[in-house]
C-alpha cells in the first residue's frame, strides 16, 4: 500500500489476490469398467457416467481458466491504480515546486 498521505486502496490485497480452482484431475476419475449384481442397464450406466465426468472435467478447468483470468484482472489494475497515483502525484508536486504565480502564468498563457 502507498504512504498515508497517497493511495487508500488496498493495492496489496490486489496483487496478492489469486484464486487457484480445484483440480480438474480429482474429478477425472476412470468410471469402473463392471457393474456388480448382474445389472442389465450397466453399460447405459457407465456411458452416462463417463459423459457426466468429462462435462465435470470441462467445466472444472474452465472455472480454473476464469480464476487466472480474474487474478489476472486483479493484478492489474492495481498496477494501473498505483501509476495513476504516481503520476497524479508528480503533476502535484510539479505545480508546487511552480508556485501559485507561475501555475497562473502557465494558465494564461495556453487559455488566456
Amino acid at each position: 500500500m502507498a504512504a498515508e498521505d497517497g493511495l487508500k486502496g488496498r493495492t496489496d490485497a490486489m496483487h496478492d489476490f489469486n484464486l487457484t480452482g480445484p483440480d480438474p484431475g480429482a474429478v477425472n476419475q476412470p468410471v469402473p469398467g463392471q457393474c456388480g449384481g448382474g445389472l442389465v442397464e450397466c453399460g447405459s450406466l457407465r456411458a452416462v457416467e463417463q459423459t457426466a465426468v468429462e462435462h465435470l472435467v470441462r467445466f472444472v478447468t474452465d472455472v480454473v481458466t476464469g480464476f487466472q483470468a480474474y487474478t489476472a484482472i486483479a493484478d492489474a489494475c492495481a498496477a494501473r491504480y498505483e501509476s495513476a497515483d504516481a503520476q497524479g502525484a508528480a503533476v502535484l508536486a510539479q505545480a508546487a515546486n511552480q508556485g501559485p504565480r507561475d501555475i497562473a502564468d502557465s494558465w494564461r498563457g495556453r487559455w488566456g
